[in-house]
């Protein structure tokens, strides 16, 4: 499955002012990975609906006229953000242009005008992981290793193409028509091999301890991978917390115990997940190597059976306290966004990006 794009414009030729495009081109990041169309939008599409609003524009649902396809849009007001985010949406772009997986959301083609982009991807309506989950009448570990399976198809699909997530989260999986689908891309960068990472990225409960010490590689994303397991399996996360600063602390220590939450679980699940969480990540398997692991090829061959209902329980205080905290800092930044600021908390950021949510706290780096 190729991308389906007009031949018009690529986007090194795109509308960035002098300073910006200067940046752009000393980061070295000129590519054309996908065409702009610069046609006007609604040549091409016609908006149907509103899906949701941030800081920093809207996405829209709209009918994609030639192919009678519908679509999602995001329209991105350019004019109040900062340049070094102007090039993450870019960024962003170039990454997805390079990925073409069932599992990780498709883009299309994007538009750039003056005051805004905007970027067309795949319509996805299915919803969050965890709400999913919290609205079915039972729950299996035979769908936890479906889901996580397909999870990690596409992060071996990633690494692969020498490309890292850093912002692995419930969050930012869909499921579309019972598909695992992979966003928000913003913070995903190229990576060396043996060449390790150090500006941080990620979320408290699902970063990896070696990014909070500033040194990785792309094996944070199986540790990412490891702590959504976790919460699948048992509806709590296995390092927590009163704050962000709380649950970091208790990341780099990378201590944590099953306890009687796993007792309804199979050790073959608690070896994957106490690997994949190994605080030595030359030790962390590949995503690769995780697929291979005994509990994919027993488990999925099982027919599913009930576990805990408590999972359920867990989980909806979990994800009610965690979408609580991401409502706060969004306000925090719908606040300032016009000031043109960001809001830095001790010696961590909180960044507002693409896809109307908080989506990364990190370092200043």
């Amino acid at each position: 499955m190729g991308n389906c794009l007009s031949k018009k414009k690529n986007l090194g030729e795109n509308k960035l002012a002098g300073d910006d495009k200067q940046i752009y081109m000393d980061k070295e990041m000129l590519f054309n990975p996908i065409n702009e169309n610069d046609s006007p939008l609604e040549k091409d599409y016609q908006i149907q609906e509103m899906l949701g609003k941030g800081a920093f524009g809207k996405v829209v649902k709209a009918l994609h006229l030639p192919s009678r396809e519908f679509r999602a849009i995001k329209i991105i007001d350019t004019k109040k953000m900062h340049k070094e985010d102007k090039l993450k949406i870019f960024q962003e772009i170039k990454i997805l242009s390079k990925l073409d997986h069932p599992n990780i959301i498709k883009i299309y083609e994007y538009f750039n005008s003056n005051r805004n982009i905007f970027i067309v991807t795949e319509l996805l309506t299915g919803g969050e992981l965890f709400d999913k989950i919290i609205k079915m009448q039972d729950f299996s570990e035979v769908y936890a290793a479906k889901t996580i399976k397909e999870v990690l198809s596409a992060i071996q699909y990633c690494h692969e193409k020498k490309i890292v997530h850093r912002d692995l989260k419930p969050e930012n999986i869909l499921v579309e028509d019972e598909t695992i689908k992979i966003i928000d891309f913003g913070t995903s960068r190229k990576f060396e091999a043996n060449k390790m990472m150090s500006n941080s990225h990620g979320t408290p409960y699902y970063i990896a301890p070696e990014v909070l010490f500033n040194r990785y590689n792309e094996k944070c994303d199986i540790w990412s991978c490891g702590v959504i397991l976790h919460i699948l399996l048992c509806g709590l996360p296995p390092f927590n917390g009163r704050t962000d600063t709380e649950i970091m602390e208790n990341v780099k220590l990378a201590q944590f115990s099953f306890g009687k939450k796993f007792n309804h679980v199979s050790n073959e699940a608690k070896d994957l997940i106490k690997k994949m969480l190994n605080v030595d990540f030359e030790k962390r398997p590949s995503a690769k190597q995780c697929l291979e692991h005994e509990w994919f090829q027993t488990k999925l061959k099982e027919k599913p059976t009930t576990i805990s209902p408590n999972i359920i329980e867990n989980l909806k205080t979990f994800n009610y306290k965690s979408k609580l905290q991401e409502a706060i800092y969004k306000f925090f930044v719908n606040q300032i966004a016009t000031k043109e600021e960001k809001k830095v908390i001790g010696n961590f950021k909180i960044d507002f990006l693409v896809h109307d949510r908080i989506y990364a706290i990190g370092t200043r780096k």
